[in-house]
This record gives structure tokens, sequence and C-alpha cells, in this order.
């Protein structure tokens, strides 16, 4: 990759990634950019403390370059961990979005639009149909909220959302339990499973 990004004379070397975040898809998704370089990273939102995620080969190549002298940046957009497993084209708007941010491209993401309305009509209705989707999205909703009040920005509507039922915000241990159930219930409904009915 060195002897490459050297051949073409790329002067800045993006990679995209995707992160599952808890965060609720009824929010505006996050983008975390990270860099070989301070200079590289401008942040208006910046997290509160460190975060540790597992090595990717993204960020072995951005270290690599960096050690290299060359300058790298990395792009992760924060997707809802519920959807991790499903299409969610709003990410890839959100990733190319903050692409051109960073870079001054301008890439077009218009074909996406029609996709992601889908995606977010088709979460809706699995809202309906689900009282453990509703209580995790709720208190995300809510986690999402207060971190946007402390950094001082203003939160999107809620769409009409309420807190969690009593205004308890479930535990991390609850609300995971909640998304493995809900994921084995799209299992089961996507895959005929008798006892669906």
């Amino acid at each position: 990759m060195l002897g490459l990004v050297r051949e073409t004379g790329t002067r800045l070397t993006v990679g995209l990634s995707a992160i599952p975040w808890p965060a609720p898809h009824t929010r505006p998704l996050g983008v975390t950019i990270h860099g070989n370089a301070s200079s590289l990273v401008s942040s208006p939102h910046a997290l509160a403390g460190n975060i540790q995620v597992p090595g990717h080969i993204g960020g072995l190549l951005e270290l690599r370059l960096g050690e290299a002298g060359e300058q790298a940046i990395g792009i992760a957009t924060h997707v809802p961990h519920y959807l991790g497993q499903f299409e969610y084209p709003a990410a890839a708007i959100t990733s190319i979005e903050a692409l051109c941010a960073a870079t001054g491209l301008v890439l077009p993401v218009d074909d996406l639009r029609a996709p992601a309305s889908r995606a977010e009509g088709e979460i809706a209705q699995q809202l309906q149909n689900s009282e453990e989707f509703v209580t995790i999205v709720h208190a995300l909703e809510q986690q999402y909220d207060q971190l946007a009040a402390l950094r001082g920005t203003a939160a999107p509507a809620s769409s009409g959302s309420d807190l969690a039922p009593g205004g308890q915000v479930p535990s991390c241990d609850e609300i995971a339990a909640q998304v493995e159930q809900f994921l084995a219930d799209m299992h089961d409904r996507e895959s005929g499973d008798p006892r669906e009915g």
C-alpha cells in the first residue's frame, strides 16, 4: 500500500468503516474521524473519554502510513448496534457525506436516498411490532438526548417517542437481552419458524 500511495502521489489516504454504536436510528448518525496526525482530525463533538475498539486492517494501514510519513484518516460511521446485520443505506449516505466534508470531494448520494427511505419504513414497521424493540430504541433516545444536552447540542425531535415504561432506562444487560431476543424473533420470522404464528 505504501508503494501504491507513493507511486500515485496520493496526499491523503482515507478509510471508511462502520461500527456498531449504542445509538437510536431515530437520531442523526454519528461519525468518528481518526487520523495519524492531529492536524488531520477536527471534530466539533469530541467523545467524552477514550474508547477501545478491536484492531482492524484500516487502523493498521493508517498507523503504518503515518510511520512512513504519509497522511491517512479513517471515517467510522456509528450504526445503531441493533441494525448491524441489516442493510442500512443511511449509513452509506452518512459515510459519503463525511468523506466529502473531510476531503472536499463531491460524490453523489441521491441514488441511496430511496433505499434509505425504504429501510427506515421497514424499521418503523418492526418498531410497531415489537415491544422489546420499542424499549431499546426509547432507552437509546434518552441516552442520546442526554449526551447531546451535555455537549450543548440540540437533539432532534423524537418523532413522538416516549421514554421507556415508567421512565426507567434499562440496564446494559437488559438492553443486550432485548436485542438478542429481537434478533432471534427476526430470524424466526424470516426463516418461517413454525413457532411464529
